[in-house]
């Protein structure tokens, strides 16, 4: 229909862009749970029986940017056995794609129910990569632990720089956090690279 046009376009320019886009619901009427008949009347009064919208909100909520995130915790002994992701392990096409993709690891370790004796990180998979693959590699280490164990160093001391804190009930990113500066960074580009596109046309 004509008047849908709009929401069409808004979804292809979206997608020219490689956006994010969801489509909030629009105006819905009731269905019978047993045989699906949709009602437009109220069988009682005979005014139109209408659901409100399903989210209170214009028709599109559209993510520019957005982050591959790859997450791994460790096995019963509290050790993740990291070398998975290696160039050579089991998941080095997960690898590649985080690297390609500039994404990120989330890495939870520890024994017990979090936060107790739990620890969260989230890190670069490039920094990942060039700061703590050869540390570990270094030392022999084929698997890592939250604590440090004797010459073994552990999570809490490797990764400290990209620790999450816990709060009500899940890991939150603190404000110094890398991810913030990362966040800032694309945003700065992406403003770039659109001015640059519009000179352009």
């Amino acid at each position: 229909m004509a008047h849908k046009q709009a929401e069409t376009r808004v979804r292809w320019m979206s997608n020219w862009y490689r956006y994010y886009a969801h489509k909030y619901g629009d105006v819905r009427y009731p269905v019978c749970a047993n045989c699906h008949t949709q009602f437009t009347i109220c069988p009682v009064c005979k005014q139109k029986w209408v659901l409100p919208k399903s989210e209170n909100a214009p028709d599109f909520a559209v993510g520019m940017v957005y982050t591959y995130i790859e997450a791994k915790n460790n096995d019963k002994t509290g050790r993740w056995g990291w070398t998975e992701i290696s160039e050579t392990g089991d998941r080095a096409n997960q690898r590649k794609w985080l690297l390609d993709k500039q994404g990120w690891l989330f890495i939870e370790l520890g024994l017990g129910r979090a936060p107790k004796g739990k620890g969260a990180w989230l890190i670069p998979f490039v920094r990942w990569v060039q700061d703590i693959e050869p540390k570990l590699d270094m030392l022999g280490m084929k698997s890592i632990r939250k604590e440090t164990k004797g010459k073994r160093p552990g999570a809490d001391e490797l990764l400290a720089g990209y620790q999450l804190e816990w709060h009500s009930g899940g890991w939150v990113i603190p404000d110094h956090h890398a991810w913030w500066h990362r966040l800032h960074d694309v945003y700065g580009a992406h403003m770039i690279v659109l001015e640059g596109h519009i000179h352009e046309e």
